[in-house]
């Protein structure tokens, strides 16, 4: 395969997980607006993952995309000390800071991203001090594996020769996939596995729970989140250990942006349904009742 079908594929690709992202942004701007600026019981944790998980994301997909255009040539004209060996030209230190960015923001918006998902789940398993535990626990082990694998990818993409630079087309593409990469995606499923078993566990753990049409839609939204971005890592991951190596940073991009996505929906579907009041019985055999709020 030559460089260049790679290289217009990132091209192309980068630019449409970019044009994903805004425009689903413009389409939830009116929710984002009302649940997380106008709403001041969101708080400014959940505000905060919103911006990285949101904003950030967005800010890393434009400029990677502008980069990859071909259009940031003012940002690509030095080269590094090093040159490459696989095409015997210097390669455009472009590949180095944007595999650092979007290595760095990837372990930070995951981070965000499953805080989200794991106070979601947290919320659904009563607040038990056990559950908190465990899910910190697991989110802390995955974070941390995820960060530090990302930096190692990044480190060694930056100074080996694992890309071809072609000046014809003024691009880099992989010929080699860093070996850390398959365990800093590794980290980000295996946690979103354990996330969806403890949410089969939650539902096992209150069979006879009458639950409200709000609370039984928001469990079932939640778990269909949790599966779409299971199977979204789950494919990054396959590509990284058994992929083609020109193609794996393009199934990364667009994984990440659709993950963002979702991730911000499920956020606000959280924030829209958290505070709803209904009515329920406190005990079935009576016709007391009272005001709950979820």
């Amino acid at each position: 395969m030559t460089i260049a079908a790679p290289v217009f594929a990132d091209r192309y690709i980068s630019a449409i997980s970019m044009v994903v992202l805004l425009y689903d942004h413009s389409l939830i701007l009116a929710q984002e607006v009302k649940l997380i600026w106008f709403n001041s019981a969101a708080g400014a944790g959940n505000r905060i993952a919103f911006v990285v998980n949101r904003y950030v994301a967005e800010a890393v997909a434009v400029y990677v995309a502008y980069l990859n255009s071909g259009l940031g040539r003012g940002i690509t004209t030095e080269v590094p000390p090093r040159p490459s060996l696989i095409l015997n030209v210097n390669p455009k230190p472009f590949i180095y800071r944007t595999l650092w960015i979007f290595s760095m923001t990837s372990s930070i918006v995951f981070a965000m991203s499953h805080f989200v998902i794991i106070v979601r789940v947290y919320t659904g398993w009563d607040k038990r001090p056990s559950i908190k535990i465990i899910l910190l626990v697991g989110f802390g082990i995955a974070t941390c594996v995820a960060a530090v694998f990302s930096a190692l990818a990044a480190s060694e993409a930056a100074h080996q020769s694992l890309y071809g630079y072609n000046p014809s087309i003024d691009m880099c593409a992989f010929s080699k996939k860093p070996w850390a990469l398959k365990f800093a995606q590794g980290a980000m499923t295996v946690f979103d596995f354990f996330i969806i078993i403890m949410t089969v566990l939650n539902a096992l753990d209150r069979p006879y729970v009458t639950q409200a049409d709000v609370v039984t839609s928001m469990q079932n939204d939640g778990a269909r989140m949790f599966v779409c971005l299971f199977f979204l890592r789950l494919a990054s991951f396959l590509v990284s250990v058994i992929g083609d190596e020109t193609f794996f940073f393009i199934a990364a991009i667009f994984s990440w942006s659709i993950c963002s996505v979702v991730n911000s929906r499920m956020q606000l579907r959280i924030e829209g349904l958290r505070f709803i009041r209904h009515t329920f019985p406190l005990d079935p055999d009576s016709n007391t009742w009272t005001m709950g709020s979820f």
